[in-house]
């Protein structure tokens, strides 16, 4: 292929794997997306937690090497 080894993103096959962002409107769901990934199938890399920037956020990484990170904006008032 011409792209040779740039083209794996899996950890699984040498690649370097990929990193996804979910952003959610409600905090909550990072807690809940950090609590139904962890028991199916993700490492909880960074637990579900308040950011100095003002953001609630959690990272997983799944069993292929990518590292999942969940985010919601805190409310400012």
């Amino acid at each position: 292929a011409a792209y040779g080894d740039a083209m794996r993103a899996s950890l699984s096959v040498g690649g370097a794997g990929l990193a996804p962002t979910l952003h959610f409107t409600d905090p909550g769901a990072v807690d809940a997306a950090s609590a139904c990934a962890v028991p199916a199938v993700a490492t909880l890399i960074i637990p579900p937690a308040d950011l100095l920037r003002g953001a609630h956020a959690a990272r997983v990484r799944d069993p292929l090497g990518h590292l999942w990170a969940f985010n919601a904006a805190l409310d400012p008032h």
